[in-house]
């Protein structure tokens, strides 16, 4: 990714009030430019970088400048900002691993129907990239605590309502599972 790229990011970050490294949901998406620049302009950043990526962001649809009465504008992120900002953070999501497992192993199952079949192969894609093992065609294990991660995968694709979590305590193949976990 080129300079403008990570400009871009950080930009879209900043307005989402989530780091692109995190898991947050984009809530609100308001900022005022001038805080964009007094937080990104900086020396290594200029203001006129931050201000192309601005309106290359807003040429792509993602942020809408809002003129207030007091002459200030706010920047808001649009639906497509949302998105990728989203994006940003799906492809930087990670679980937390705690030092001492506990010994117990988190399942996540889903039932997502066939109609929804591109956002199925999507979990899935997300459960195998942070190192989930798959148990069963619908059926992930992991030793460590994964519900915020889980929570916002599945309602980023919409289909939280077919995905269920367990908490195992014992479980077949226990030998294999901390293999494959190097636990």
């Amino acid at each position: 990714m080129g300079r403008k790229g990570k400009i871009k990011r950080r930009v879209l970050s900043l307005i989402a009030g989530v780091s692109a490294m995190s898991s947050g949901k984009v809530v609100n998406g308001l900022i005022a430019m001038d805080r964009i620049y007094r937080e990104l302009g900086d020396k290594n950043t200029g203001r006129q970088s931050v201000k192309r990526a601005l309106s290359a962001l807003s040429h792509e649809g993602k942020t809408r400048e809002i003129a207030n009465r007091d002459g200030t504008v706010t920047i808001e992120l649009t639906k497509n900002g949302k998105i990728a900002c989203a994006n940003y953070n799906l492809d930087h999501l990670s679980i937390k691993k705690i030092k001492k497992w506990d010994g117990k192993w988190w399942m996540v199952a889903y039932d997502i129907p066939n109609k929804q079949k591109l956002a199925r192969d999507a979990f899935r894609f997300h459960l195998k990239r942070m190192g989930f093992y798959e148990y069963q065609k619908s059926l992930f294990i992991y030793p460590y605590d994964p519900r915020e991660e889980i929570d916002f995968i599945s309602s980023f694709y919409g289909v939280d309502k077919y995905v269920k979590m367990a908490l195992v305590e014992t479980i077949d193949d226990v030998e294999e599972l901390a293999s494959f976990f190097n636990l």
